[in-house]
């Protein structure tokens, strides 16, 4: 009876928010110049809407790195805010983790920063990992207000 006690206090233990301790141990930043379509001079004058079917845009890849001290529970989300040369307003990103996260993960954010409507390079950016609404770590570039 007793040992039955102790395996259901357990896992209300593992839990409990505040016992979750995650750390942000780096945000890798990639430039990727994107790829030009491939070569249509054939192709241009039958199939014109194919053209740039495999062109791919300008765009920055932000991989952040995180680890909790324990398992954490399922819920767990990662958030991405980030300002743009030519965009005024912060954009949100997130990635959640609907499983018991339990050693290193790695949340990856792709923006665009070309194509047809172009938002220019990413100034300044803030990544978080938050649990139910609690904020568990926290790493800024040195350009974030």
């Amino acid at each position: 009876m007793l040992a039955g006690l102790i395996c259901m206090a357990e896992p209300v233990a593992a839990a409990n928010p505040a016992r979750h301790r995650v750390r942000i141990l780096r945000v890798d930043h990639v430039v990727d110049a994107g790829t030009p379509g491939w070569d249509t001079s054939m192709m241009n004058s039958r199939l014109p809407k194919f053209a740039d079917a495999t062109a791919s845009a300008p765009r920055e890849i932000f991989s952040v790195c995180w680890e909790p001290e324990i398992a954490a529970p399922a819920g767990i989300l990662v958030t991405f805010e980030l300002l743009q040369e030519h965009a005024p307003q912060v954009r949100f990103l997130s990635e959640k983790y609907d499983w018991v996260v339990d050693g290193e993960e790695k949340a990856v954010f792709r923006i665009d920063v070309g194509g047809t409507k172009p938002k220019g390079m990413v100034t300044a950016w803030r990544a978080r990992v938050v649990y139910r609404g609690r904020l568990l770590a926290e790493t800024t570039s040195a350009t974030w207000r």
